[in-house]
């Protein structure tokens, strides 16, 4: 029995990245469905360069990216999830992924918005 356990908990530790990645881009909230599975990604920051993007994430201690896009009838939204070593770099992200003409919002803690984009801080990850 203890032999099943230590197994079960072994495995239970090295699945739980994938099952976590996959469990907090819920399938639906509110009105809106998941329309794609998520999926591995690469930083994708508006107004910045894709390598610069992965160097200054990476450094900041970015663990994984994952996208999944969404629809609510004729609209359609993806989340990008930036999943971060902890709170600190969360935080670092979460500047440097704000664009200068975003306002605070108060879909959290700390949020920002622009007309077609908004990021938002929650623990250690950014969305």
């Amino acid at each position: 029995m203890r032999r099943f356990l230590f197994f079960a908990v072994v495995c239970g530790l090295w699945l739980a990245p994938e099952l976590s990645a996959q469990q907090r881009l819920p399938e639906r909230f509110g009105g809106w469905s998941a329309s794609q599975a998520p999926v591995q990604a690469a930083p994708d920051v508006a107004s910045k360069q894709p390598a610069e993007a992965a160097a200054v994430l990476s450094e900041a201690g970015m663990v994984q990216v994952i996208r999944r896009g969404y629809a609510n009838g004729a609209h359609a939204l993806t989340l990008t999830l930036y999943q971060m070593r902890d709170s600190s770099a969360a935080l670092a992200a979460f500047g440097y992924l704000r664009a200068p003409e975003m306002v605070p919002s108060d879909l959290g803690l700390a949020a920002a918005v622009s007309r077609d984009r908004a990021v938002i801080l929650s623990g250690s990850a950014v969305v």
